[in-house]
């Protein structure tokens, strides 16, 4: 031990040129005391001798041989860094001028904000589809504090043209106000969000389609041709009225057969709700081959959750059924079967509160676009009065004493 600690400080070559390294006294990597390695080179007459590190933190003589060739490279071609630590100062100069530097709003989501929201957030999936085919074309390269409402009202209208909804436009600039409030909170933007500048779209854009009996079961049939999962999930939202991203969501442990229910969490309304399944739902669950309880039940081919609607089932309703229309209300689309979901319930007699409270709706006036799908219960309420009153014909030739007022 007494010879090692006289000698470790002297250093040795290895099988790479202009690398050296020297043992440790004591520290161990591995089976062998760590080493620490050093490079050097000769530039403009001078001898330059580097440390780069010890192979605890990572390095190894063919790394430091492969940083050796770069700087040898560069200064054969007259291009800084000629040195190692050149090489550090110009690292050290570019972190300290990214920091001066204000965040672009593509910096912003890419490295904070959607890192952020798919750990935290059960609508990443959504914020990073909307930022990645609309915000980001039209204020990505912004900078932060140069986004004006004028740049928003050209997202807006860029969005318009897509024929995308009022509501998912909102939602667009929703995901921007979010962005701006997280680097506020963690001291990346000091200014003022932008889009408290902007008038919020507003139009009645709730969707009247809903299907038939017919039409209902003539899609599930086609699907079930085309694709098994994309059939099962159809057959699920017009059961259950799930929406899309919550029956992406399923794990088998949401799945309880027994019981005959499923748990969608953290909603749309951020509200965990349990739904019933019907006799057909039951019966499909029990055909599949369950996962683990972290499974999830209908997963993207990657394994992981679905971020939007697939394109085979646009492509079958766009052929079925909206072929010339151009009012979105009126076209079909995945949420057109929660929509069938709620009104068949009240074609059948159910109170509207007992549906809103099957949706997930925190109102009653969230359902209120079903009322006219049950006049028969309206006019049975109605007709419940008769008799209470005497009718007007009880009354003709009588005359009605009006006393004077006291």
């Amino acid at each position: 031990m007494g010879k090692r600690a006289k000698d470790h400080r002297a250093f040795k070559k290895t099988a790479f040129p202009g690398v050296i390294f020297r043992e440790h006294a004591t520290r161990r990597h591995g089976v062998k005391f760590d080493q620490y390695f050093v490079i050097y080179f000769r530039h403009n007459g001078k001898t330059y001798k580097e440390a780069v590190g010890w192979a605890s933190h990572g390095w190894t003589a063919k790394k430091a041989a492969g940083l050796l060739s770069e700087l040898k490279e560069n200064q054969r071609r007259g291009e800084r860094p000629f040195t190692l630590k050149d090489k550090r100062a110009l690292a050290q100069a570019a972190i300290d001028q990214a920091e001066r530097r204000e965040l672009t709003i593509t910096e912003l989501f890419k490295t904070h904000y959607l890192p952020h929201g798919k750990a935290e957030k059960k609508s990443w999936a959504k914020d990073e589809y909307l930022f990645r085919l609309h915000i980001e074309p039209v204020i990505g390269a912004k900078a932060l504090s140069d986004v004006s409402a004028f740049d928003l009202e050209r997202l807006k209208a860029a969005m318009s043209k897509t024929d995308k909804a009022p509501k998912t436009i909102l939602y667009a600039l929703g995901t921007v106000r979010a962005a701006y409030n997280y680097a506020a909170r963690h001291g990346l933007f000091t200014g003022k969000n932008p889009v408290s500048l902007v008038k919020k779209p507003s139009a009645d854009n709730r969707r009247m389609r809903f299907l038939t009996e017919g039409e209902a079961q003539e899609l599930l049939d086609t699907l079930r041709a085309k694709s098994t999962q994309t059939y099962e999930m159809a057959l699920v939202s017009l059961h259950t009225g799930g929406r899309f991203a919550e029956i992406a969501a399923l794990t088998w442990a949401d799945v309880n057969i027994d019981q005959g229910t499923l748990t969608f969490w953290d909603t749309k309304n951020t509200e965990t709700r349990t739904v019933f399944m019907t006799q057909e739902v039951k019966i499909l669950f029990q055909g599949k081959t369950p996962g683990t309880r972290r499974d999830l039940v209908f997963p993207a081919r990657t394994g992981e959750r679905m971020a939007q609607v697939s394109s085979l089932f646009n492509r079958t309703v766009n052929e079925m059924f909206n072929q010339g229309i151009t009012d979105r209300r009126q076209r079909v689309c995945f949420h057109t079967l929660r929509h069938t979901h709620a009104s068949w319930l009240v074609q059948r007699g159910n109170d509207l509160l007992t549906v809103a409270r099957i949706m997930g709706h925190k109102s009653v006036k969230m359902v209120e676009r079903y009322a006219h799908l049950a006049p028969e219960g309206m006019r049975r309420a109605v007709q419940t009065l008769n008799g209470t009153l005497t009718a007007p014909e009880a009354t003709k030739g009588k005359v009605v004493a009006i006393r004077p007022m006291p």
